[in-house]
């Protein structure tokens, strides 16, 4: 039976989680934590093969940092970071800290174990990196302009009334936003967009 440890901040997160893994008979969480900082005296107490660390935690404290701090002096521990946040600065730290997989927070269930069982394995699993940057992506002066509007929380039909185009021409510039930079989601590439200050947003 494989040992985890899951450390997340956020209570209800880390049990929905730590549930899914002890319902396998595979695998056995033996310890939550909400702060990062204190997992690297806890490796050492309780041998885990597997630590699953959010980024930010508890006062927030780094779990990339943490998780570097715990690969240099226990290689053998496998790390998987989570988070909610798809920021590219975070998956290169990741790989610098040696982190052996990836993943955000709305993974599904059966992901998750599937992604746990390769990384136990010695496989890596990161999220898919080209196009993801929104200046590398020659986005044209419409679909700034639309994208300004998403992130400023306006939906498809409210963005065709206040540009005077119709709806199938907004979806067509959305779905184009969307293949252009490579993300899966509006919602995602909202949150991207405003985190690394590509659109300073304005609900006025």
């Amino acid at each position: 039976m494989k040992k985890v440890i899951v450390v997340e901040d956020q209570e209800i997160l880390r049990d929905s989680i730590s549930y899914q893994i002890d319902s396998k008979e595979d695998y056995e969480v033996v310890l939550k934590l909400a702060d990062a900082n204190l997992v690297y005296d806890e490796v050492k107490k309780y041998n885990p093969d597997l630590i699953l660390m959010d980024i930010f935690t508890e006062d927030r404290n780094d779990g990339i940092e943490a998780a570097a701090k715990i690969k240099k002096d226990f290689p053998q521990v496998k790390i998987i970071i989570m988070t909610g946040m798809p920021e590219l600065s975070c998956i290169n730290r990741a790989k610098e800290a040696n982190v052996d997989s990836f993943i955000y927070k709305n993974t599904s269930s059966a992901d998750l174990l599937a992604i746990m069982s390769s990384t136990l394995q010695g496989y890596s699993t990161y999220p898919r990196e080209e196009k993801n940057l929104i200046n590398e992506a020659d986005l044209t002066k419409r679909e700034y302009e639309i994208l300004q509007l998403l992130c400023n929380g306006l939906d498809q039909k409210s963005i065709s009334e206040k540009l005077f185009i119709s709806l199938n021409t907004v979806k067509t510039h959305v779905s184009s936003l969307l293949s252009k930079t490579g993300f899966e989601s509006v919602h995602k590439l909202a949150i991207y967009a405003v985190s690394n200050g590509y659109i300073i947003t304005n609900n006025k």
